[in-house]
């Protein structure tokens, strides 16, 4: 090709660079807009289905508004301070580290629009995201009009981080009103001490005649023995955010409300609130309110940036994701031997009545697949993965591990 050739191909980049509409603001709001569609979008989308990651990072109104203002301006800002800094070297460099991230955004947005409209694999999908990309910068870089609506996109981002704040569950954690407990006056109170075990099969506890296997599980049998055991007992819903606040309500659960105080207002922790002493732990769920039950922070914004990081990684990369996408709530809750650690701790705590009669709640995400402890307490070890039952069957010979429950 010869150098004329090059120079009239090269030509509308070159007046691109040189445009008077080029300005540091109009750039970030280039970057803006491209961010959205990459990042703030499919990132928002997910997490805005899985509010749950809320409640199991004890997250506040605080950790939810930075969080939603770094996945929206984050991305953008960054790469507008790399180009004001190329800006200080020549301002054509600033201006090529414009295009090479306008050309990343909108190569990782067709990544995904491509994977999910069609079913290549992932090179197939890398190669033509890759190219619809850098077609999008050239049409932005070269139609004035294209660009201009470019930057008017701009808004969308915003628009979407006020719609996630404003209208998802989310907003029960930013503009949660504290539900206050309930004016009951219990005839006869008494200490009360309620365990939830997650995911505990009845059929695990039982012998061959029917009944709590005393070699296995002597404590259960004992109480089983001494109280009323509903046998034929079962959960009116088949997810733990469904399941518990139904058993802590005594109501059927309902599409879209969220394991908070906020949906659920009248139950066990608001309706002994004023007369009992309460000691919480709550797992998945927040249904003894503020107000009653201080929540404790755990540097919920790290955690839920990781979370977030973990999404898109999923979604932007070019490999099919077929299963659909949301976040572990369960594995944001902390491994097993975490939650051993608080039922020891929940246990140890357990005391008589001083004044008000005490009500003593844990919610634990134990056994729950997959089955790591065995009955004596001693935690059971697997080669690949480390679980115990893990589709339906142990993973090879009990190799000796030291702990209790």
């Amino acid at each position: 090709m010869g150098r004329d050739r090059w120079r009239t191909l090269t030509r509308p980049l070159g007046r691109t660079f040189a445009a008077d509409d080029s300005s540091p603001l109009r750039c970030l709001l280039e970057l803006v807009a491209m961010s959205g569609l990459a990042v703030a979008q499919p990132v928002l989308d997910v997490i805005g289905n899985s509010p749950d990651i809320f409640v199991a990072r004890r997250a506040g109104w605080a950790d939810v508004l930075l969080l939603v203002l770094i996945i929206v301006l984050g991305p953008p800002v960054v790469g507008w301070v790399v180009e004001l800094l190329a800006g200080l070297a020549h301002r054509r460099a600033r201006h090529l580290v414009h295009l090479v991230l306008l050309g990343t955004f909108a190569s990782l947005f067709a990544i995904q629009a491509v994977k999910e409209m069609t079913d290549f694999g992932s090179k197939r999908v890398l190669v033509l995201g890759v190219v619809l990309g850098l077609g999008l910068v050239v049409l932005v870089m070269n139609v004035r009009p294209v660009r201009s609506w470019l930057r008017l996109f701009a808004a969308f981002p915003v628009v979407l981080g006020v719609v996630f704040i404003c209208s998802t569950p989310a907003r029960e954690v930013v503009f949660a009103d504290d539900t206050a407990a309930a004016d009951v006056t219990p005839s006869d109170p008494a200490p009360v001490v309620m365990v939830v075990l997650d995911e505990l099969p009845l059929g695990s506890l039982l012998d061959a005649e029917g009944r709590v296997d005393r070699t296995l599980f002597p404590n259960l049998a004992r109480l089983a023995g001494e109280s009323t055991w509903y046998r034929n007992h079962t959960a009116v819903a088949p997810t733990t955010v469904e399941a518990v606040p139904a058993v802590l309500t005594g109501q059927w659960p309902e599409l879209g409300r969220s394991p908070t105080a906020a949906d659920h207002p009248e139950n066990l922790f608001t309706l002994l609130g004023d007369r009992y002493s309460l000691h919480v732990r709550e797992a998945g769920s927040r249904l003894c309110p503020a107000g009653l039950c201080p929540v404790r922070r755990y540097g919920a914004l790290p955690r839920l940036l990781r979370d977030a990081r973990d999404v898109w990684t999923t979604r932007a990369r070019p490999e099919p994701t077929e299963e659909v996408l949301d976040i572990d709530v369960v594995g944001a809750l902390g491994s097993d031997a975490a939650r051993a650690t608080a039922m020891t701790e929940f246990t140890h705590d357990l005391g008589p009545s001083e004044g008000a009669p005490r009500l003593d709640f844990l919610h634990v995400f134990l056994p729950h697949g997959a089955w790591n402890f065995l009955p004596s307490g001693a935690r059971y070890v697997g080669p690949h993965p480390p679980m115990g039952n893990f589709f339906f069957s142990w993973n090879g010979e009990f190799a000796g591990a030291a702990g209790t429950l």
